[in-house]
């Protein structure tokens, strides 16, 4: 089934690829109309310096409309392995 939650991921799965992350999963928060979607990226660089590539890259500045207009409020966490 393909509703516009799975188009969304699959859209975001795809930039986030594109950009050296890794994909993996996403989840709903219905109660709250959250989406939480984990994401890694194992670059020499880290995580910080790959998003920020990702943010200011020219193909993200031609996106239109422009993703932000949807998000509301965003947190970023990072988790190590334990096992």
């Amino acid at each position: 089934m393909h509703d516009r939650r799975s188009r969304s991921t699959a859209y975001s799965r795809a930039w986030a690829e594109r950009f050296g992350f890794r994909f993996h999963g996403a989840w709903p928060i219905e109660e709250s109309s959250e989406f939480v979607w984990v994401i890694s990226h194992d670059g020499e660089d880290g995580f910080a310096a790959a998003d920020a590539a990702y943010y200011g890259s020219e193909e993200r500045r031609r996106l239109s409309p422009d993703p932000a207009v949807h998000i509301v409020n965003s947190q970023a966490d990072t988790t190590s392995p334990i096992l």
